[in-house]
């Protein structure tokens, strides 16, 4: 057990420094009022890495399409939802990764309907505990809402998000879509999935999100 923490510290510290070079520009474009969503941990790797409080509950945690996209549609009402823990997903893939899972981890449906994956958190107790702490904490005058293209992310969610009325929303897509504001396109994207993860890739996501930031002068 004590070798899988030593080897997790490191493997968390040598990601961490290779998003490190970004952190300065992170902090100068996501002042300590935003509150970031996102489908997956992006969110939280972004609070840890600045050293901020999580103002946000979708940290250390994943949504399936097209829930993510219901789930914003209506941020302000759908964050009031309790949270009704489940044992099995309503998605087959779903419940392959809890199957191939080396830990137990919580899985609910927000309000019965929109499916969570608490991937990070041991027990419901923490999961729904820090759910409801976080969403105390959500700025919803100083929203940064991303997305990125996985977990059954189809077309049909890329441009469902563009048309959802965030002023700072940005999606990280495999394919080029010339007419989508807010898409972030990652060409490598396409050929390894794995670019999707926040913790091992999450230096080539910032830089996407910084360019976009610059260019478009936010």
């Amino acid at each position: 057990m004590w070798l899988k923490k030593i080897y997790k510290k490191k493997r968390d510290s040598f990601y961490q420094q290779k998003r490190s070079k970004y952190f300065d520009k992170l902090n100068y474009f996501i002042n300590e009022e935003t509150t970031i969503i996102s489908n997956n941990c992006l969110a939280g790797f972004i609070y840890q890495d600045l050293n901020r409080a999580y103002s946000s509950p979708t940290a250390g945690l994943y949504f399936f399409f097209p829930d993510y996209i219901e789930f914003l549609s209506d941020l302000e009402s759908n964050l009031k939802l309790p949270l009704v823990f489940v044992e099995s997903s309503k998605y087959q893939i779903g419940n392959d990764r809890l199957k191939k899972s080396k830990h137990y981890y919580p899985v609910a449906l927000l309000g019965g309907k929109f499916e969570i994956h608490f991937l990070h958190y041991e027990t419901i107790q923490e999961a729904k505990s820090k759910w409801e702490r976080r969403v105390s904490r959500v700025n919803l005058n100083n929203l940064l809402v991303l997305g990125t293209e996985l977990d059954l992310c189809t077309e049909n969610d890329i441009l469902a998000f563009e048309k959802l009325p965030f002023k700072k929303k940005f999606f990280f897509t495999k394919e080029t879509f010339p007419t989508l504001k807010s898409t972030i396109t990652i060409e490598s994207f396409r050929e390894n999935p794995k670019i999707g993860d926040p913790l091992r890739n999450g230096d080539i996501l910032y830089k996407h999100l910084l360019t976009k930031f610059e260019n478009e002068g936010l």
